[in-house]
């Protein structure tokens, strides 16, 4: 067996063994908590045992390097509680109307953050099924999800407030210097989330402090800090009356198949799809569900949305069947068909699979256009729904405190989720399938702090002045709102997923450092050398006294194209590091090539995390998604 092969054995054992034992996972001793909160690289975080959201907490300064300087943050956040997804049979809108945002709420975000261009197609836009139902109300953020989100923001102001990166403490100064950029995924709750974050980041200030007090249902004072949080850890907002005009800062929210948050496999990978289907019937992922399916009560509420799902399989069926024969008949007269959109035909796995749980379609699209029921796709209508699919509503509804179905307790909530963490860790070990669902966003991430680095070296008018260069020298914070497959995909393609789901709310924190290369007394500073110079991402030396400057322009082997700055003050050096952090702990980065250990800080240098992302980044991102099949014939 190869070292890969062991490995990815004893992690998927040792969940098993968790699973099976009953929320080991979850509860955790005093003794454990005051270790996490001792060593950062252990969590800290607040954590609600039964899968509720955590706190966002950051890691201290990297402890081998004092003098070191944050220059850069991206964060990626899963969104704040919602609605059910996929509602359980019997779950009605009702039952949640009192916890959904009203639309004054909604509008209040608006006007703080907003997606740019405006009106995005979203992929929960459509109000009614195909029956006719009402679904407005699936996957929704709700009021304890937003105050959440507004929390993540308030502390992320309060964290980077007492660093030296350098983030515009008001509003206004951030909008002007597009210190903020801000991404979405395509989904209500996401944006929504982004824009509480950014009313926690960046609370706006009105003439009108009663509109301040009730913009979230008196959640807030007038002066838009949150009920119990300290004013002086707050930005200074803009006062009405300061003269400078207010916009919304922009969120980007990408068409979804050129997301790299959102590792959907429906969307636009059919070998992820496959790769997925061939993980879930691992003999471990079985077995984990199997032990879930043990309680009557979780098989119970199994039973009934599966029967729900047949229902709605077979009216889907008679539709598309009328549909094929009505386009038959108008071709018999040679009349030109109003065959279904893109949006009917193609919504599938797509469309209803944006909590990443759906369970797969009863037709097969054929290239003329036509969809038929196949053997496979007769034989999903009697496939019983998975454990995912069963734990999302129930989790959803623990979270707010709403009744579960008859019989159903925490304890089993607790036990159907470790159920779903086995077949994530599952997927999570598969080395193709990370880097198919989580490689674009990685190099994403790593390839935009080396141009935020590059662009601040650049400072002083010299360098490149183009627009993008110029943008990112101001750039010191990178938001991504996504969701828990968001996260997974990332810490999967890390090889860091720590194996519990990701909570909402959670966090992955991107930390790019300036570190001195050279201590107090001049020599080099023990596991950061003189690396190779095409190692090297930036070197600046600072003095007060010093005003002379020097910069060497590497090129690199191929192509002779910038790719470095190389820059001395005085007698200091210092150069470009990242470390990576889920939830406030600090992650071991297999992949990144002399990485620190946790406990002195986990830096690694910036130059071998962008090789490490190029290296789990597939080439050619369409080619890699191509069916196994398909790819061996070419």
């Amino acid at each position: 067996m190869s070292p890969d092969a062991g490995m990815r054995a004893a992690r998927l054992a040792a969940l098993a063994a968790g699973a099976a034992a009953m929320g080991t996972t979850s509860r955790r001793s005093d003794a454990q908590a005051e270790a996490r909160a001792a060593d950062p690289s252990n969590s800290s975080v607040t954590k609600d045992p039964r899968g509720g959201a955590v706190t966002f907490v950051p890691a201290p300064p990297p402890a081998a390097h004092p003098g070191a300087k944050l220059a850069f943050v991206q964060v990626l956040t899963r969104h704040g509680d919602r609605t059910s997804i996929n509602p359980l049979p019997n779950e009605t809108r009702e039952q949640w109307r009192s916890l959904l945002l009203s639309e004054e709420e909604q509008a209040a975000l608006a006007l703080n953050a907003a997606p740019s261009p405006a009106n995005p197609a979203l992929l929960d836009a459509r109000r009614v099924d195909a029956d006719g139902e009402d679904i407005s109300w699936h996957g929704q953020l709700t009021k304890q999800g937003l105050e959440q989100l507004v929390h993540t923001g308030s502390a992320l102001q309060t964290w980077l407030a007492a660093t030296d990166l350098g983030l515009p403490l008001s509003r206004a100064d951030a909008l002007k210097s597009a210190a903020v950029k801000i991404r979405s995924t395509g989904t209500r709750r996401t944006v929504q989330s982004a824009q509480a974050m950014m009313f926690g980041l960046y609370p706006p200030v009105s003439e009108n402090r009663d509109e301040n007090r009730d913009a979230f249902g008196g959640a807030f004072g007038g002066d838009g800090v949150r009920k119990g949080d300290a004013v002086s850890e707050r930005p200074r907002a803009e006062p009405a009356n300061s003269g400078v005009k207010s916009f919304p800062f922009p969120i980007e929210v990408r068409d979804r198949f050129r997301e790299s948050m959102f590792p959907n496999p429906g969307m636009a990978c059919a070998r992820q799809t496959e790769l997925m289907r061939a993980l879930d019937g691992d003999v471990l992922v079985q077995d984990a569900e199997a032990r879930a399916w043990e309680s009557e009560a979780l098989s119970a509420v199994r039973a009934e949305v599966h029967e729900r799902n047949v229902l709605k399989r077979r009216r889907e069926k008679e539709r598309r069947r009328e549909k094929e024969k009505a386009a038959e008949m108008a071709e018999a007269v040679e009349a030109p068909s109003d065959g279904a959109s893109d949006a009917e035909t193609n919504r599938g796995e797509g469309e209803s699979s944006v909590a990443s749980v759906a369970e797969p379609s009863v037709f097969t699209k054929h290239a003329d256009g036509k969809r038929s029921s196949t053997r496979l796709d007769r034989n999903a209508s009697s496939r019983l729904p998975s454990a995912t699919s069963v734990w999302e509503p129930l989790q959803a509804r623990l979270n707010h405190g709403l009744a579960l179905p008859r019989g159903v307790t925490s304890r089993d909530v607790a036990r159907i989720r470790e159920a779903a963490e086995v077949r994530y860790v599952n997927r999570a070990t598969n080395a193709e399938g990370a880097a198919l669902a989580g490689g674009r966003l990685l190099r994403e991430l790593a390839e935009e702090s080396h141009e935020v680095v590059v662009a601040s070296a650049a400072r002083g008018g010299e360098g490149d002045t183009s627009v993008s260069r110029v943008g990112k020298k101001s750039l010191k914070l990178s938001v991504f709102s996504g969701h828990d497959s968001s996260i997974l995909a990332l810490l999967a393609v890390l090889g860091a997923f720590p194996g519990e789901w990701p909570p909402v709310a959670s966090t992955v924190l991107v930390e790019t450092w300036l570190v001195d290369e050279r201590g107090g007394d001049g020599a080099r500073v023990p596991g950061v050398g003189r690396p190779h110079w095409s190692e090297r991402t930036i070197s600046i030396a600072s003095s007060s006294s010093s005003t002379t400057k020097e910069r060497d322009v590497l090129a690199s082997d191929e192509g002779g194209s910038r790719s470095a700055f190389h820059e001395k003050r005085g007698e200091k050096e210092t150069k470009a590091m990242v470390r990576v952090l889920f939830n406030g702990a600090v992650l071991p980065l297999a992949g990144c090539a002399g990485q620190e250990d946790a406990k002195k800080g986990g830096l690694c240098s910036l130059a071998a995390f962008r090789e490490m992302a190029r290296r789990r980044d597939p080439e050619d991102y369409k080619k890699a998604c191509q069916p196994r099949e398909q790819r061996a014939r070419l």
